[in-house]
């Protein structure tokens, strides 16, 4: 246990994240079954993949870039990465797909997702 401590293990870093994704696949598991564990390890290594292409993009970027700059590029960065794409877009996306408004979506989102696979916006599942 103490190498895993060690100051250049990677598990000193990311201790947080593993031990958050061992608890949601627990809960998630336990709420949804073998297919929803199935469904979210797709997607966690789906977000894993993309981090680390992103990562090594970045890597090229930032090399070429001032300390300054680079702050810059890394603030916005996260705050594009985590709030616009993650959050904000796929709510603008079902807005304009279903013309429901930004609080309708978030609490559908939140709270009703049975409702969403049964009645999807027109046009999407007719047959």
């Amino acid at each position: 246990m103490k190498h895993l401590l060690h100051s250049h293990h990677p598990f000193r870093i990311f201790w947080f994240s593993v031990l958050l994704t061992l608890g949601l696949g627990s809960l998630i598991f336990s709420h949804m079954g073998v297919s929803g564990l199935w469904l979210f390890t797709i997607l966690v290594v789906l977000e894993v993949t993309f981090s680390f292409d992103n990562a090594v993009i970045n890597s090229k970027v930032l090399a070429g870039m001032s300390q300054v700059w680079q702050k810059v590029f890394l603030t916005a960065g996260i705050f594009v990465a985590v709030f616009v794409v993650r959050f904000i877009l796929p709510i603008a996306i079902v807005m304009i797909a279903s013309g429901h408004g930004f609080m309708e979506v978030v609490n559908l989102a939140a709270t009703q997702t049975g409702r969403i696979r049964q009645n999807p916006a027109p046009g999407i599942a007719d047959d």
